[in-house]
């Protein structure tokens, strides 16, 4: 995906591919912050 020709030829493809990319990083730091939270309360107890 960093080749210039690819990324002109394939333009509708790599924005699919790169709005995808953002979704799982975002659902990602989700998990990653629910998670610090029942550390947060395991920790408590």
């Amino acid at each position: 995906m960093n080749d210039p020709e690819f990324q002109l030829s394939n333009y509708g493809q790599v924005a699919a591919e790169m709005e995808k990319l953002e979704s799982a990083r975002a659902a990602t730091a989700a998990l990653y912050e629910r998670w610090e939270e029942l550390q947060a309360i395991a920790d408590a107890e």
